[in-house]
């Protein structure tokens, strides 16, 4: 647990400092994305106001899947394997592609013109998983020091959900899927 934290702190410090990364962490980060699926760099661009834009040049290179914690920065969309095991869902790794569609969620986190006046953002989540996913959710926004709890709605197989907010997120990060019956009381509730 104590190396998740330590993990996502790195990376919260890594995106907000871009390429200004010391030479211990960045060695860190390429060691790390040798073993797992690492993020490939990309600029981000969000609208925060009239006219107004935060931008990226290029958003470093970084685990999508660390130990059970999914993360998604703006603009991407994450695949991601994972197994049940006794009601949980466990083995998480980002994939590049769709190869197991029966094991694989989907994660993808855009700004959306028609919300918040073109601030707005969308998180659109799809499991492939029997049953309802019940799980915890974290979001960034632009002036943010971290993430921040904020609401989740049930997932049900091979239907989306759509999460939103009415200003722009640099990152979400979700963990904790946890398997429940779709007709226990639960499965009907957003927290």
């Amino acid at each position: 647990m104590k190396r998740l934290a330590t993990l996502l702190l790195v990376m919260t410090v890594v995106a907000a400092q871009a390429n200004s990364q010391s030479p211990a962490t960045k060695s860190e980060i390429e060691a790390l994305c040798k073993t797992v699926l690492c993020r490939t760099p990309h600029p981000i661009r969000l609208k925060t106001g009239e006219g107004t834009f935060f931008e990226l040049p290029s958003a470093p290179a970084s685990p999508i899947v660390t130990g059970e914690l999914i993360t998604v920065l703006a603009g991407e969309t994450a695949f991601v394997e994972g197994t049940l095991k006794e009601g949980r869902l466990v083995d998480l790794v980002a994939v590049s592609k769709i190869t197991h569609p029966e094991r694989t969620l989907v994660l993808s986190l855009h700004q959306e013109a028609s919300i918040g006046d073109g601030l707005g953002m969308i998180l659109k989540i799809t499991s492939p998983f029997p049953k309802v996913l019940k799980y915890r959710l974290g979001a960034m926004g632009l002036s943010d020091d971290g993430l921040r709890k904020t609401s989740v709605c049930p997932l049900f197989q091979g239907k989306p959900v759509y999460e939103h907010w009415p200003y722009p997120l640099f990152q979400v990060a979700a963990k904790g899927f946890t398997q429940i019956e779709p007709t226990s009381p639960a499965a009907g509730e957003c927290e």
